[in-house]
């Protein structure tokens, strides 16, 4: 997403808002995500919220997730959807981008041409 941000011009820029949502509560505490999140682009901003709140949200957004014990500091790994929506000041969401589909040229492309709607 920082590739897409830098794909687009400062207006541009300054009208698009990226969300990384945790699906992670336990280990992505806000403060946490206040901290990191900024480091890939500085107007980025994590979410997170109770599970309950992450449940709702992944079902309202058809994603998935699901913690699996793995090898890592924190002794498990979160399996997750690892889509990108785009989503309208409006909040429809407009178009999906799979991993395969997440070219950030082609991206900001599709952003300047909604943001021409908006």
């Amino acid at each position: 997403m920082a590739e897409v941000m830098k794909n687009l011009n400062e207006k541009e820029r300054e009208r698009v808002q990226v969300l990384f949502i945790s699906v992670d509560p336990e280990r992505d505490t806000p403060q946490q995500l206040k901290s990191y999140v900024p480091f890939f682009y500085p107007t980025f901003v994590g979410l997170t919220g109770s599970p309950k709140e992450i449940e709702k949200t992944a079902r309202e957004y058809k994603a998935y997730y699901r913690k699996v014990e793995g090898e890592s500091k924190g002794g498990y790994l979160i399996d997750h959807t690892a889509t990108i929506y785009l989503i309208t000041p409006d909040r429809k969401i407009k178009l999906l981008y799979t991993p395969a589909k997440q070219d950030p040229k082609k991206m900001a492309e599709d952003i300047q041409y909604l943001l021409k709607s908006f």
